[in-house]
């Protein structure tokens, strides 16, 4: 996975984006996101629920982000074949991405075998970016 500046094109509602420290509190530092709300002059994201325990309580509102500080907090993800991932609890790699389109082709990595379509959000991609050095990865602020 690649992370592009946030800035490096328009953003629209519904963008996904990859956000760093918007909410320190949670222990875990990046999460994917949804733009819920954009302004002239900021950005209000929301935290990607679907992959979220629905059995926990979260206290992560949106969070509002001025566009001109948005690169220290948010990147646009962009995948890649091989990147790593998990699907229905199975090691899986991305095998085909499609320009604009979130809908990827995995190909499982365990003894089963096998290889599904779908959309991203139905995936796990923690070992994707447990693999991100985020102090060399994160697009520089300008």
């Amino acid at each position: 996975m690649k992370l592009e500046h946030f800035l490096l094109r328009p953003a629209a509602l519904g963008d996904i984006l990859l956000s760093r420290d918007l909410w320190p509190q949670s222990g875990q530092r990046t999460y994917f996101v949804l733009i819920s709300a954009l302004s002239a002059t900021h950005v209000e994201v929301e935290i990607l629920r679907a992959l979220l325990d629905d059995d926990t309580e979260d206290e992560r509102g949106a969070q509002r982000v001025a566009l001109n500080e948005a690169g220290r907090f948010l990147a646009r993800p962009v995948l890649e074949c091989g990147d790593p991932l998990r699907h229905r609890n199975r090691p899986a790699l991305v095998s085909a991405v499609r320009p604009q389109d979130w809908h990827i082709d995995i190909t499982y990595s365990d003894t089963a075998g096998g290889a599904f379509y779908g959309n991203f959000i139905w995936m796990d991609f923690a070992p994707a970016l447990d693999l991100l050095d985020l102090s060399t990865a994160w697009p520089a602020f300008s």
